[in-house]
């Protein structure tokens, strides 16, 4: 299993055994770092914005991988920075999925630690087929809605 040569003043020894428990052992450990950075960001590959709280009807909804009871994920999505901070922020639909279908937009702020969830605007029972952003407001199924002090606000006409 080992083997000794001769190196410089002493015998240098090895254990090939050991070398392949140090490669395992080497292994394991990038496999943990790589399961800890994906569990950080959600477990979506990018998505962390999936698994966050947002406040819907005046409840917390904690989503995770974008499902909670009663409420999912849905499209479209848009990106943008609300809060100015280099950091893109993500716009979307959560569907409330018990009884009637609503949507709601949520905007998910990122951080360094993930994503900050905002309260939810009600839309209605369809979805928009798009989420757009003009003069720093956001137009989303016949609503013009603004991003104030941290929550989404509609805009009355």
């Amino acid at each position: 299993m080992g083997s000794c040569a001769t190196k410089r003043g002493g015998p240098l020894c090895y254990n090939r055994g050991m070398n392949k428990k140090y490669i395992l052992g080497g292994v394991g450990v990038i496999i943990i770092i790589v399961l800890i950075l994906v569990l950080k960001n959600g477990g979506n590959g990018g998505d962390g914005f999936k698994s966050a709280t947002y406040r819907i009807e005046g409840e917390d909804v904690l989503l995770v991988n974008g499902s909670a009871e009663g409420f999912k994920y849905s499209e479209p999505k848009a990106k943008t920075d609300f809060n100015n901070d280099g950091k893109a922020d993500v716009v979307f639909l959560i569907e409330k999925t018990s009884g009637i279908s609503t949507y709601y937009l949520v905007a998910a702020l990122k951080n360094d630690e993930g994503y900050w969830g905002t309260n939810g605007v009600l839309l209605g029972e369809s979805a928009p087929e798009k989420i757009e952003f003009l003069d720093g407001k956001i137009l989303a199924g016949g609503k013009t809605i603004e991003f104030v002090e941290g929550t989404l606000l509609e805009v009355k006409k």
